[in-house]
């Protein structure tokens, strides 16, 4: 056998890492992933430190890592959002959920119920730090906060996050994305809530905002809540 065909039969794909063991075993290991996590490589990486132990962020658990690069905030910016799009992770519009004054991308994977934030800090000597963080939220303790919002009548798979800066309400339902607008459109508006935009109801400061898209056979919805001072208010 010559040495060319040797290497072949020898080289093989490593399987795909699997989410590390949350904070409470056994917890993590419940959890199924039906597809591969995406592609968090940072162009142009010079150096990187990756934090071995897993934190416990208001009982998710969470895995970081932070990357040093020279490569401009546009290009990483645009490079992450263009992954999480070809992967199919839902990404919130603009600030609606930030979690810092940094520029930052934010996706949610909907069937494994896993967030991904990158956060580009600026360094004085021009480079970038890059810090990824992923939220592995269906691993979370088991004590289930109430929904800050009802779901759509029939709702599935309805996972409550809470965090510092807000919180989310994910599930599916099989009715279309029209149906459920309308249905918070009138619960909102019941409840004393001005639409601010489109899909966005704002109260006291809690602004809430509502994504709904279809998906093969049913519709995922994703509602944030977050805070503003009482002076970004109508």
């Amino acid at each position: 056998m010559s040495a060319q065909a040797a290497a072949k039969r020898t080289h093989r794909k490593e399987p795909a890492s699997k989410p590390p063991a949350s904070t409470e075993e056994g917890r993590a290991k419940e959890a199924k992933r039906p597809h591969a996590s995406p592609r968090l490589d940072v162009p142009g990486a010079i150096e990187e430190t990756d934090v071995p132990d897993i934190l416990d962020a208001a009982g998710v658990p969470v895995k970081l890592r932070a990357v040093r690069t020279f490569t401009p905030i546009e290009e990483l910016d645009a490079h992450f959002r263009r992954v999480f799009d070809e992967d199919g992770l839902f990404i919130p519009d603009g600030d609606a959920f930030s979690p810092t004054p940094f520029a930052h991308v934010t996706a949610l994977d909907l069937d494994t119920n896993t967030s991904y934030s990158v956060i580009f800090q600026p360094n004085p000597d021009g480079s970038t730090n890059v810090l990824i963080g992923i939220a592995y939220l269906h691993a979370a303790r088991s004590e289930k906060p109430v929904p800050f919002v009802p779901a759509y009548p029939g709702a599935r798979r309805v996972m409550v996050s809470e965090m510092e800066t807000g919180a989310t309400l994910s599930y599916a339902v099989d009715v279309s994305p029209e149906a459920v607008t309308g249905f918070y459109r009138e619960t909102f508006d019941a409840a004393g809530y001005t639409e601010d935009g489109p899909l966005t109801f704002v109260r006291d400061g809690e602004v809430i905002t509502v994504h709904a898209r279809r998906r093969d056979t049913e519709t995922s919805v994703v509602v944030l809540r977050t805070h503003r001072g009482a002076t970004a208010e109508r």
